[in-house]
């Protein structure tokens, strides 16, 4: 959900990972705030991720588990600094 190019429900193989998942939905488009992605599980829990720490080496833990029936939200940046012709 969120910020991916073509947000919304996803049927997978059996062992994919979450960046499995979110080349699926086409990555993060440029509004995506992928340093606070969350990823919704079944049970009610919320995981957390950083998405920038982890491409940039600065994050020890590595991708999400993210099991049948999870969303994951990547949310819109709230800076609005940054300019968007489309937004407008």
């Amino acid at each position: 959900m969120g910020e991916v190019k073509m947000p919304g429900a996803y049927e997978t193989k059996e062992g994919a990972t979450f960046l499995d998942i979110i080349a699926n939905a086409g990555g993060p488009t440029r509004f995506a705030e992928t340093w606070q992605i969350r990823i919704l599980k079944l049970d009610g829990q919320v995981t957390k991720f950083d998405l920038l720490a982890y491409t940039e080496g600065l994050s020890e833990d590595g991708t999400p588990d993210v099991d049948p029936g999870d969303a994951i939200l990547i949310p819109e940046k709230t800076d609005m600094s940054v300019f968007s012709g489309i937004r407008i």
